[in-house]
């Protein structure tokens, strides 16, 4: 098994389906699903990087991703992007586009900067001109000293992705990144993190601090949700909140905490019928432009 070095020195290993393209399309015919959108693993994105040498990884990791559709076009690829610098970002996102690629996928940050960095405008930019849309997806926290104890990658996991997508969101809310370019459409993984149960609390910050936060509720109706969070309850309040339009299909296979049978959740709560259909693939085929 291969592994990635963080930092600080600790190896983590890449879980070998990560490249197993038969496996993977194995897997969506045993669970009955007709084709798998496919974001990079983000620890390997390379935001760490200089800018120079951020731009020809994403550019290798791309021109390799697009052969993962095979013939029948069952794995669909999402591009990444070099981060650290916008305008090459931007230029990456161009080149995706012209080269097929459906969407785009991000980390929570971008190296040492944050999403809503205004160095990152010219990318922001690109991907609404661009007409993909964008996933976006937390990566391991490691320096975060509050859960590199001996609860360690489980800690990560269950709760520190979810702080990390809350914090990135909410940022992206508040700069009004979203409410200055329509264009953008951002699908956020593990239905959203806390965004659609703190809306109310980001509502009333906004009314309070009008002169320095954008309203999150006009950029929140530009966001997408997938449905993996393992609970019938969560999700049926995420569709009330968002409506079935909004919601589509996830699995977060390969990992651990992927859910093994991620179309009995979406059954559970929706009950058959036009909604089910809409979360089960036909939003995305909407979204993507599939």
């Amino acid at each position: 098994m291969a592994s990635l070095r963080f930092p600080t020195g600790e190896a983590l290993a890449v879980p070998p389906a990560l490249v197993d393209v038969e496996g993977s399309v194995a897997r969506l015919e045993q669970q009955a699903i007709t084709t798998a959108l496919v974001a990079p693993w983000l620890e390997l994105a390379g935001y760490g990087l200089s800018p120079s040498e951020g731009a020809s990884w994403a550019r290798f990791l791309n021109e390799h991703a697009t052969g993962l559709s095979g013939d029948d076009g069952r794995l669909l690829p999402l591009a990444t992007v070099p981060l650290q610098d916008g305008d090459l970002a931007a230029e990456e996102v161009v080149v995706a586009r012209d080269a097929g690629f459906v969407g785009l996928a991000i980390g929570t940050t971008a190296g040492e900067r944050e999403l809503d960095d205004p160095a990152l405008a010219p990318f922001w930019d690109a991907v609404a001109e661009s007409s993909m849309p964008l996933f976006l997806h937390p990566m391991l926290a490691r320096e975060n000293r509050r859960i590199g104890d001996d609860f360690a990658l489980g800690l990560a996991n269950s709760a520190g992705r979810i702080v990390d997508t809350t914090i990135a969101v909410s940022r992206l809310l508040f700069s009004g990144t979203l409410t200055a370019r329509p264009g953008l459409r951002i699908l956020v993984a593990h239905g959203g993190a806390s965004i659609p149960y703190i809306l109310g609390r980001l509502r009333r910050t906004h009314e309070i601090t009008p002169e320095v936060t954008a309203d999150p509720l006009e950029g929140f109706r530009r966001l997408y949700f997938d449905s993996l969070l393992y609970d019938p309850d969560a999700l049926r309040f995420l569709v009330e909140v968002v409506g079935p339009a909004r919601v589509l299909l996830g699995s977060d296979y390969p990992f651990p905490n992927r859910d093994p049978e991620p179309r009995r959740i979406v059954a559970e709560v929706l009950g058959g019928g036009e909604t089910e259909r809409a979360v089960l693939g036909e939003n995305a085929i909407e979204l993507f432009e599939l």
